[in-house]
């Protein structure tokens, strides 16, 4: 408790007293230490443990909604990457293509090339997209997101590729694959930090009665 005195009599009454002059007479703070008494059992009820079993249910409930609130919105800015990625590689663009990656990401593509960096993930993706890629498309067809921790996160998505032309200029039949994208929250929002592409294949006979999370449609014979 604080104790403003500005009578120069009462504070020479005062005991121990500090004073301060200034323009403005003489001012004294005196700090006065409080005892608290015990409360009794029936006031510690209603003043202190009564509101906490309010309040409580209430800050759980607040802080369950702000994380959930959180994590859904973390989880459509992941489920968007895969639909980036589908429309950089729409325009062609492999600098915007590489937009969505961290810098240093390691990128294994359907053909076993393993991309070290950011850099080196454009070059190579400008140099696809304006050749044997330059009029496909890639489209998502499925999306499996899996959090391993609030600010990472693994992206599972199935994919097809049409319009591209082989090595002879000829046009190439669609095929499907499946991307598993590791993915991380910067201060740049969400970056794939690893990546690795794997082109469909023939139909497994032992998987045709599994539970699969994505299964790729039959290409065309």
């Amino acid at each position: 408790m604080v104790a403003l005195a500005t009578d120069s009599r009462s504070i020479n009454n005062v005991p121990g007293r500090r004073m301060h002059h200034s323009r403005f007479g003489i001012l004294e703070i005196r700090m006065v230490a409080l005892s608290l008494a015990p409360l009794p059992l029936n006031m510690y009820w209603t003043n202190l443990v009564r509101p906490m079993k309010f309040w409580f249910p209430v800050l759980v409930l607040f802080a369950a909604n702000l994380a959930s609130a959180q994590t859904n919105s973390d989880e459509e800015a992941v489920r968007a990457l895969p639909k980036a990625f589908s429309a950089a590689w729409a325009e062609h663009n492999g600098h915007k293509l590489a937009g969505i990656m961290a810098e240093d990401v390691d990128f294994v593509t359907v053909r076993g090339v393993w991309l070290q960096g950011r850099g080196n993930f454009e070059k190579y993706h400008t140099r696809i997209l304006s050749q044997r890629f330059r009029d496909s498309t890639n489209i998502p067809l499925e999306i499996r997101v899996r959090f391993l921790r609030p600010r990472e996160a693994v992206v599972h998505w199935s994919w097809v590729i049409e319009g591209e032309k082989g090595a002879d200029g000829l046009p190439q039949p669609k095929r499907f694959g499946i991307m598993t994208m590791v993915t991380k929250k910067t201060d740049k929002g969400w970056k794939v930090i690893v990546a690795q592409n794997t082109n469909g294949g023939p139909s497994v006979a032992e998987a045709d009665d599994l539970d699969l999370p994505i299964r790729l449609p039959k290409a065309a014979p």
